[in-house]
């Protein structure tokens, strides 16, 4: 397991994907989550503002 985490703890509170989707939401986005057993992959999706500040 790979970690940032000082010490090697490899746990968390679980909010930063939380936080993220609201954000996103927001946004009107999305995010797309693909796992297998050798990665997982998060793809984000956020729309193109339009020409008069219309997404």
């Amino acid at each position: 397991n790979f970690t940032t985490k000082k010490g090697g703890l490899s746990f968390g509170l679980g909010l930063g994907l939380s936080i993220v989707k609201r954000i996103v939401a927001g946004y009107g986005g999305s995010i797309i989550v693909k796992s297998d057993a050798s990665k997982t992959v998060f793809r984000i999706k956020l729309p193109i503002e339009g020409e008069h500040g219309e997404a």
